[in-house]
């Protein structure tokens, strides 16, 4: 319990805006100092700068997700076309039937692919790397 001539709060000035000044001279009611605002105002601030930050914190975070899911499905699709490609010259090479000239043709897509593919790889990681913050 606290004795009747004792403040029961310890810092009451972090809690109040100051209403007289040491001199003795005071700010009337209603008046409001450029730059010094109320309790209410300044909870309320807080709040709303509190609530923008986890918006925001919210929204990068929706994002990364986003850019990791794109990422998967980007790379998922390369790989099934560098696969359909692949699978088909590998098939005009192995038919008993086509040309001499399909087969040729097919070698070259073949080479042409693998190296598109890596080329591709390397101008992604490279550019990957140096191109995010």
């Amino acid at each position: 319990m606290t004795e009747p001539n004792q403040d029961p709060d310890p810092f009451p000035q972090f809690i109040q805006p100051y209403k007289e000044f040491p001199s003795g001279f005071t700010i009337p009611e209603g008046y409001k100092i450029p730059g010094l605002e109320s309790d209410k105002e300044m909870i309320y601030r807080l709040a709303e700068e509190a609530k923008a930050a986890d918006f925001e914190r919210d929204q990068e975070s929706k994002e990364a997700i986003f850019r990791r899911w794109r990422e998967v499905f980007l790379t998922g699709g390369a790989a099934a076309v560098i696969g359909f490609s692949l699978w088909a010259c590998f098939q005009v090479v192995n038919d008993q039937s086509a040309s001499e000239d399909a087969k040729k043709a097919a070698v070259a897509a073949i080479s042409s692919v693998l190296t598109s593919t890596v080329t591709g790889i390397g101008g992604y990681l490279a550019g990957s790397k140096s191109c995010k913050p």
